[in-house]
């Protein structure tokens, strides 16, 4: 009994169908039910829509998540490089001092830089990389860019030990 009414209907729905493509004698019929049936479908869609535009909102999130900390990392950057500059800039003018020093005095000058600091907190000396084989001798006025800095103590082949003058 079934079986009879579910072919039954299936014959009628092919039959309504071909007729349905061959005159159009459903199209009012099919445009008021679309008419009714709109709202349903809103509805129906309206879940869909919602989870779009939350994986949207948390996608959109996430990449505003990663650029900002990639902007973070990029401004730590540029602070480091400002800073490098700003030393590079500071070491240059002080450059320029021992170099328009070292024009002022009329001697032979013998250029150094710094090694080391004496480890002992009461006495101000410093270690200098050039010694007795560069002509460094005892008593030798030390300068810098200000002028004198201090008197050499201590000579040895390759270094020297200097006593600054805010030891004296």
């Amino acid at each position: 009994m079934l079986g009879v009414r579910l072919l039954v209907l299936s014959v009628f729905c092919v039959a309504l169908m071909v007729v349905d493509a061959r005159f159009e004698t459903l199209k009012p019929l099919r445009s008021q039910m679309g008419l009714v049936l709109t709202p349903f479908y809103w509805l129906a869609d309206l879940p869909v829509r919602t989870w779009q535009r939350a994986t949207e909102q948390i996608s959109s999130s996430t990449s505003l998540v990663a650029e900002n900390e990639k902007l973070k990392a990029e401004a730590l950057l540029m602070q480091r490089r400002l800073q490098k500059l700003a030393m590079l800039t500071e070491q240059n003018v002080r450059l320029r001092e021992l170099l328009n020093s070292a024009a002022l005095v009329d001697d032979k000058v013998i250029v150094s830089e710094l090694i080391g600091l004496d480890p002992n907190p009461f006495t101000h000396r410093i270690l200098i990389d050039k010694g007795e084989r560069d002509g460094v001798f005892l008593g030798q006025p030390v300068l810098d860019a200000s002028g004198l800095m201090g008197q050499v103590v201590e000579v040895m082949p390759y270094a020297a030990r200097v006593l600054l003058l805010t030891d004296a």
